[in-house]
This record gives structure tokens, C-alpha cells and sequence, in this order.
């Protein structure tokens, strides 16, 4: 029988990975939402044929979580956050939330149209 909507919605709730990442512990990263992987895919396509400004940030916003799934950074403060902090530590959870979301760097290049 297939799904209903209601089945699906339920089904589909972003999944929750939690990593250990040295000098930090423990950091929940999730599946982004269809709207969030949208907004951040039609960013990288209105950049200009240029990788959107703080790109990895951005990405990050939509990705890091709490064990319940809210986003530890949303929106535009949460971005500015995110770039102020240690770059070695963020590329390991920049390539785990990119993993987890099943896109690649080439991914984005390639809608920024490089």
C-alpha cells in the first residue's frame, strides 16, 4: 500500500547524525529540509557564476543541530557566527554535513555555474 502524506512526513523528517569531533565532542548535523537545501542551491545559482560569499557557512546554518533537530545557527546571525570560529574543526563537520546530505563541492561549484 503505498504511503500516505501524512506517512511520508513522518518518514521524511530530516535524519540526525551525531559526530565526535576532536577538540570539540559530540555535534549533531542533519539532513537539511527540501526548503533549506532549495534557498542554499538557488544562492549558489544567483551567485554569479561565483561560489556564493561564506558558502560554507551557509551551509553549516542548515546543517548543525541540537539532538532534536533545531538548528543550532539559523539565518543570517547564525552564519555570521559560524565564521568566526576555528576553521580545522568546521572543515571536519563541513564534509560530514556534506556527506550526510549527499552533495559534493563539484555539486555546488556546479550551480554557481563554475
Amino acid at each position: 500500500m503505498p504511503l500516505s502524506a501524512d506517512d511520508l512526513k513522518k518518514a521524511c523528517k530530516p535524519n540526525i547524525k551525531t559526530v565526535n569531533v576532536a577538540g570539540l565532542g559530540e555535534v549533531c548535523v542533519r539532513t537539511m529540509t527540501l526548503r533549506d537545501r532549495d534557498s542554499y542551491e538557488k544562492a549558489a545559482m544567483d551567485a554569479g557564476g561565483k561560489l556564493p560569499e561564506d558558502w560554507r557557512s551557509e551551509y553549516l546554518s542548515r546543517c548543525l543541530c541540537d539532538a532534536d533537530g533545531t538548528l543550532l545557527f539559523p539565518g543570517r546571525d547564525g552564519v555570521e557566527a559560524l565564521k568566526e570560529l576555528n576553521s580545522s574543526a568546521f572543515a571536519v563537520l563541513f564534509d560530514v554535513a556534506m556527506k550526510h546530505n549527499k552533495m559534493t563541492e563539484a555539486d555546488i561549484k556546479e550551480l554557481a555555474g563554475n
